[in-house]
Formats: C-alpha cells, sequence, structure tokens
C-alpha cells in the first residue's frame, strides 16, 4: 500500500462493509433470527454516498475532475466481478434448474450486465418471496442501483458546486427530503418499490451529508457515538423483517447508524482497534 493511500485509508469503511457483509450473509441463511439483515444493502448505500461526494468534490477542488474517468474507474472496479460471477451462474444454472428458471436467468443476467436488474426485479414478484431461491442473481439489484447512482451523482455534484458551491449542501438536503417523502409514501404500496433507485436515493444522500458537514461538526464522545451507532443497526437487524416497509421511514434507522459511525470513525479511542 503506498503512502497516499495509507494517509487516504478510513478503517471506518471498512468496518461498515464487513457488518453490511456479515448482516446480508446471516439474513440469507437464516441464521441467529437476523430477519432484518437485508438492511446490509442500506449501509452500503450510505457508505457509497459517502465515498463518492468524496472523490467528486475532491477532483473538482483539484481541477482534475474528468467524468469519463470517474465512469472508467467505476467499471474497471465492478465490471470484472460481476460479468465472471454472471457468466459462472449460467454455466451452473444449465445444468441444475429447470428450463423456464434457466430462461429467466439469461434475461436477469442480461438485466444484471447492463445495470438495470433492479427494474427487472421489480417487474416481477417481490424480494422477500419464495422464488427468490430460483433467482440467483437476484442480489445483482443492488449493484445496479449502485451504477444508476454512480451515473447521475457526479453530474449532480459537479453542477452544483460549480453554481452553488458553499449551498450545495442544501440542495442535497432538498434531494434527501423529496426521495425520503417519496419512499414513505409508495413504499407501503408494493414490496415492489424496494428496487427502486429514486426511493433509495436519501440513503445515499445521507452519506453525502456526512461527508460534508464531518469536518464542521465536533463532537465530544466519539465512542460514545460509534457504540450507538453500531447497537442501532443490531438492533434494526434483529427488529425489522421481511413483513417491515421497506425501504420508506423504515430505511433510516439503518441509516443513522451507519452515518454515527463513519462521521466518528476517525476520532475514536477506544473502540480504534475494532477497525
Amino acid at each position: 500500500m503506498s503512502k497516499l493511500s495509507t494517509v487516504n485509508y478510513k478503517p471506518e469503511i471498512d468496518c461498515l462493509r464487513a457488518i453490511a457483509v456479515f448482516l446480508v450473509i446471516l439474513f440469507h441463511f437464516e441464521l441467529f433470527m437476523v430477519k432484518g439483515g437485508f438492511i446490509g444493502v442500506d449501509i452500503f448505500f450510505v457508505i457509497s454516498g459517502y465515498l463518492i461526494t468524496n472523490l467528486v468534490i475532491k477532483d473538482i477542488v483539484n481541477n482534475r475532475f474528468s467524468l469519463i474517468e470517474f465512469y472508467t474507474r467505476r467499471l474497471r472496479r465492478i465490471i470484472p466481478a460481476l460479468y465472471s460471477t454472471i457468466f459462472i451462474v449460467i454455466i451452473l444454472g444449465y445444468f441444475i434448474l429447470s428450463p423456464d428458471h434457466f430462461n429467466r436467468i439469461g434475461k436477469s443476467g442480461i438485466s444484471a450486465a447492463t445495470a438495470y436488474s433492479n427494474l427487472f426485479f421489480w417487474s416481477e414478484a417481490g424480494y422477500f418471496d419464495y422464488d427468490k431461491y430460483f433467482k440467483p442473481l437476484l442480489h445483482t439489484w443492488s449493484l445496479s442501483v449502485e451504477l444508476q447512482f454512480y451515473l447521475i451523482w457526479p453530474i449532480i455534484i459537479f453542477i452544483i458546486y460549480k453554481i452553488f458551491k458553499k449551498k450545495i449542501i442544501i440542495f442535497i438536503l432538498l434531494i434527501f427530503l423529496l426521495s425520503l417523502f417519496l419512499s414513505t409514501i409508495y413504499s407501503e404500496r408494493t414490496t415492489g418499490y424496494f428496487y427502486f433507485t429514486l426511493f433509495r436515493l436519501f440513503e445515499f444522500a445521507i452519506g453525502s451529508i456526512i461527508f460534508l458537514i464531518q469536518d464542521k461538526i465536533k463532537i465530544k464522545s466519539n465512542d460514545l457515538f460509534f457504540f450507538i451507532g453500531i447497537l442501532i443497526i443490531i438492533m434494526a437487524s434483529f427488529t425489522f423483517s421481511e413483513k417491515s416497509i421497506f425501504p420508506g421511514s423504515n430505511a433510516l434507522v439503518p441509516s443513522i447508524g451507519s452515518a454515527l459511525i463513519l462521521i466518528t470513525g476517525g476520532k475514536l479511542i477506544f473502540f480504534k482497534r475494532i477497525f
């Protein structure tokens, strides 16, 4: 690891990623009664909002922002692993699944490869139904949401920052409120909105806001707030279930827990060893 990457390394992000992955695994394998482990996805969305806003604004400030370069870097990180997964799943599906289910794998593989699998699965049954066991690429819906976010967010940040600069946080707050409002209203109507990018945008916005305010907020009890953040996430993973309305206002719970960890992560004393 280079000196520069060591300086920029944020262990709290890897800590959050580890928690998110662990919760999702426990949820899908139905272990330890972690019925709300799917909130790991919400944690990832908050992290992405934080990181992408960080990257874009720093590049803009240093006059080196390039939209093409940004997209290229993201694709280099994601495409090899994604396409390898799709290829392996299709090969295995050919030998394991029925013709009907294999045909659906082909369609879901194309949608995952072109970053719209969230819309593909949105058109089908819900995330928590029995048929999910015959959808081995179902998990790619969240990656499609991430890719759609990567597509639009740098453009939004660039335009707002260039025109309004210091008022950028106001516009992100407006995006947060609009997305949360729509998500709260519509998520009750059908489980299909679980996949909808617009109704997840407020989670990305939370991460973005944390990046913008972290140097301005002075918290004396950082370890306490970090512990509260961890506790909120753990409690949410046990409290929520497949019957919970999601995302909607419920998604605020793990998002706030993630925000507390991000904002206190670099200033810990007692809990620093956890990272």
